[in-house]
């Protein structure tokens, strides 16, 4: 009579081996970020250009659709500003033009000192152009139409001249229409031990969404705030137009500013007298002295000091609570919410030595939804960005793209390295599959008594 079937420890030992190899084969293993191998070459897209001129400045936006928007300039004996669309794997995008391109030459007011300052977007994915010029630095403002054509309903497709004191530097989206935006800043010593004072400007110029000055915003289109004891650091533009620029000011001691505030400004560019005396509500005492940038997070605003953190304000500028995330010798650049509730920074590092630091560099910080690092994000919570990389930018998927001069990079932050050769549908089915397997496996090495 035939009798069960038993299996010796030899087979048992094997069965178990076999076992173990699938469940190696489908773990995952510790988080990593990863160049995106679906974009470009190994994660990165470098720009054809043409080969006369310099590059001189650029800027990139990423497409609700997926894929970029790059703006390059190039000076010379030829200037010409190019733009590059690319698709969501890197290639370029016929649609736009000849190899994804527009070349943009013999525009008025452009010369052989022509740079990008910005490329922004709004909300129908028109391509909003920041241009400055000659020796002086003439800002100009021109509309793309999403598909790289000139956008004849602003300004009849020509740059508009923006007024003003020269090269603004970055756009905001207000309203219906562009502000221009520009933040200087600079320090005096005085006293012993020497006592560091700051002072600054700020100018904004309005355009309209059709293309023209706003001269109904300030005066003849153009804002400016000039002082000798503090300085404008960044603005916040709230829901009804109006806008609050962040100040901090008064002796530095031991590089510490002693205050800082937000002075507010009617949608028409007037001070807001209604928001505090003069305009101006002080921040609380342990965020003051700290606020550098305002970083737009999770429906309302960030505070970011040169190395950390600090509050966090609602909608109309009101403090929320306070935040204590440190980065020594960071300075926060931008920040972006990121999938999961959770938040992305991006920062510069500089040590503050005459000798460059070797981790001197741009980085990227990834903390959770109770603002702690994700260690497994890069090197301890942190990854470097490589290749001396200016800006950086998240898409709806969670990718993150850096970009510098002509080239893009775009990672991935993945749960498990991807092997060489994936495994085709790991999922609880193939899993299953595999134990069946593996059972039958066992079952036919049995030896019957």
């Amino acid at each position: 009579m035939q009798q069960c079937c038993a299996v010796d420890e030899g087979i048992m030992r094997t069965w178990l081996l076999d076992v173990l190899l699938g469940c190696v084969l489908v773990a995952p293993v510790a988080a990593e970020v990863v160049p995106d191998r679906d974009f470009g070459v190994a994660g990165v897209v470098q720009v054809d250009v043409p080969a006369a001129g310099a590059l001189s400045g650029s800027s990139y936006v990423l497409r609700p659709s997926g894929g970029a928007v790059v703006a390059l300039s190039q000076q010379g004996a030829d200037p010409a500003v190019i733009v590059q669309a690319l698709r969501d794997d890197g290639s370029a995008d016929a649609a736009f033009g000849p190899g994804g391109q527009r070349v943009l030459r013999g525009l008025p007011g452009i010369d052989s000192r022509v740079r990008i300052y910005a490329l922004a977007q709004d909300d129908a994915s028109r391509l909003v152009l920041l241009i400055g010029a000659g020796q002086t630095c003439r800002s100009m403002i021109m509309r793309l139409l999403p598909d790289g054509r000139t956008d004849t309903t602003f300004n009849a497709g020509l740059p508009l001249d923006v007024p003003g004191p020269a090269c603004y530097d970055s756009l905001r989206r207000h309203g219906e229409g562009w502000l221009a935006v520009r933040f200087i800043e600079s320090y005096s010593t005085s006293g012993s031990p020497a006592s560091f004072h700051i002072s600054g400007e700020m100018d904004l110029a309005r355009v309209t969404d059709t293309g023209t000055v706003d001269a109904a915003f300030g005066s003849q289109g153009h804002l400016s705030e000039v002082s000798v004891s503090d300085s404008p650091n960044d603005l916040y533009v709230l829901p009804d137009g109006r806008i609050l620029v962040l100040y901090s000011g008064g002796p530095r001691v031991l590089q510490v500013e002693q205050s800082s505030w937000w002075r507010a400004y009617r949608a028409d560019g007037r001070p807001d007298a209604g928001f505090g005396t003069n305009g101006r509500r002080d921040l609380p005492a342990h965020a003051a002295g700290a606020a550098k940038r305002v970083l737009p997070l999770q429906g309302r605003a960030w505070l970011a000091a040169r190395g950390r953190l600090v509050a966090e304000v609602d909608e109309n500028g009101a403090f929320v609570r306070a935040l204590n995330v440190d980065y020594p010798n960071h300075t926060v650049e931008r920040a972006f919410d990121y999938p999961g509730n959770r938040v992305l920074l991006f920062t510069t590092f500089y040590s503050g030595l005459t000798t460059p630091s070797q981790l001197e560099g741009t980085y990227l910080h990834l903390l959770d939804a109770d603002l702690q690092p994700v260690r497994d994000f890069g090197r301890g919570g942190a990854f470097e960005a490589q290749f001396g990389m200016r800006a950086a930018q998240v898409d709806a998927a969670g990718r993150f793209v850096l970009g510098s001069g002509d080239v893009l990079l775009r990672y991935r932050y993945v749960r498990g390295v991807e092997p060489e050769q994936p495994i085709p549908a790991l999922g609880l089915p193939a899993l299953l599959l595999l134990g069946a397997g593996l059972l039958l496996l066992a079952h036919g090495r049995c030896r019957v008594r």
